[in-house]
């Protein structure tokens, strides 16, 4: 940006007006404000806005047979865990209920169900 800034400079030296001391650096200072003004209207233009495509992580055999080995782990440690520890856990995150959900379910209260969770996560992370 600096460099198109001091070519433009460059090209357009026949219009710089000498009137004082300060006036070169003036001049070179609105060159460079215009060329970021010009820029930020480019790069800011909505349709330039690059669309965030979501990644997945990277699935080569490594990352396949960590994800496995991690997926067990989760799996053997879900088992040594009490039911309604295991019950909670499960309707929280695996099928994403709210605390008012999984209460419904377990018939418990949402306040019941959150201290629960809170519970069976301590645990769950003691065992992983």
């Amino acid at each position: 940006m600096l460099q198109d800034a001091y070519l433009a400079a460059h090209r357009s030296f026949a219009d710089f007006d000498h009137a004082d001391d300060g006036a070169f650096f003036r001049w070179l200072c609105r060159i460079i404000d215009h060329r970021i003004r010009d820029l930020g209207d480019h790069f800011g233009a909505q349709k330039r806005q690059p669309v965030v495509v979501p990644r997945s992580a990277p699935t080569g055999p490594v990352t396949a047979v960590a994800r496995a080995e991690h997926q067990a782990k989760v799996a053997a440690a879900l088992d040594r865990l009490a039911d309604d520890h295991r019950q909670v856990v499960l309707l929280r995150y695996f099928e994403g209920l709210t605390a008012e959900e999984a209460g419904e379910r377990m018939s418990r209260t949402a306040g019941a169900v959150r201290k629960l969770t809170v519970r069976a996560l301590a645990e769950l992370g003691k065992l992983l």
